[in-house]
């Protein structure tokens, strides 16, 4: 991603701390990672964990929310990664509650 935001989906600044997981049963996680903001299909996360653009990581969030996630963008400075995860797999539950979360932020 450029200078430009193609985003099709209103993007909210929202931080939350959450372990990433290679794999949904995965016994231990990889680190700890920062979500900074979240919309309706996608998520900015940082971390130190490095990750491939296409990789498939895993994460439950406090909200509650499981969701499954394919990084889409890297940006990468020094030792700390700033990720943009496409959600691969969310109910439609979740969807709705994000949306809703989404929709009530700034009013």
């Amino acid at each position: 991603m450029a200078d430009k935001d193609n985003r099709k989906h209103r993007r909210i600044p929202y931080t939350l701390v959450f372990d990433v997981y290679g794999a949904a049963d995965a016994p231990q996680s990889r680190g700890k990672a920062a979500l900074v903001d979240l919309s309706e299909v996608g998520a900015g996360v940082e971390t130190e964990v490095p990750l491939k653009k296409g990789e498939t990581i895993f994460f439950k969030l406090t909200v509650p929310l499981d969701v499954e996630a394919r990084v889409v963008y890297i940006k990468e400075n020094g030792k700390r990664y700033r990720y943009g995860i496409r959600f691969s797999k969310i109910s439609l539950f979740d969807r709705w509650r994000i949306r809703r979360l989404i929709q009530g932020h700034g009013e």
